[in-house]
């Protein structure tokens, strides 16, 4: 399964939030703009997958692409500004809290809160796409519908995350492991 790292979300809203601050000065809003970066990444991966579906190796190298071009867009642009502003910037580059404001852990705090809450709304019907599409339909799955609401979920919280604390991309390895793990309900609950 991919993470918001392999499909390239976590680069888009990196670069776009380094692009704040380069181009616009430090005053700007990140978290705005990470929003914009997940976003634009999210949709350029879909675009570049398109005709195979969102399944397979397509979408996952299309995604990694995409993910290496705003890495490097991100360093093209630290590498050509003053070190005073790099350094403005860089902490969006790297994953960590250390010397953010309360308000905005306060904020990650309330997203994560309220991104559980819609993750465990959508975990049941996750189960049932590792089936093929015709199978989860007849399951009573709306699978596009499904798969467009696990991605704007999956691009809220990555541009939330990069916004306050940057990437911390090998934390995203153990996403997909947990639903994996956790016990299954049962399929026919009679």
């Amino acid at each position: 399964m991919p993470t918001p790292g392999f499909i390239g979300i976590d680069n888009g809203a990196t670069a776009f939030a380094v692009a704040s601050i380069v181009g616009l000065g430090v005053g700007s809003a990140p978290p705005a703009m990470a929003l914009a970066g997940a976003t634009t990444a999210a949709v350029l991966t879909f675009g570049l997958a398109a005709g195979s579906g969102t399944q397979g190796y397509r979408f996952i190298v299309a995604g990694i692409g995409v993910g290496a071009v705003f890495g490097a867009v991100t360093q093209l642009m630290l590498a050509r500004v003053a070190i005073d502003t790099a350094n403005a910037a860089y902490p969006w580059t790297v994953g960590s809290l250390n010397a953010r404001p309360a308000s905005a852990v306060q904020l990650l705090g309330i997203g994560l809160a309220l991104g559980l809450v819609a993750a465990l709304a959508l975990a049941r019907s996750l189960r049932l796409p590792r089936f093929k599409d015709a199978i989860a339909s007849g399951l009573g799955t709306a699978v596009k519908a499904r798969r467009l609401q696990v991605l704007l979920v999956s691009v809220v919280l990555t541009a939330l995350a990069v916004a306050v604390a940057g990437p911390v991309g090998l934390v995203a390895l153990i996403g997909p492991e947990l639903p994996a793990r956790s016990p299954a309900p049962a399929m026919f609950p009679f």
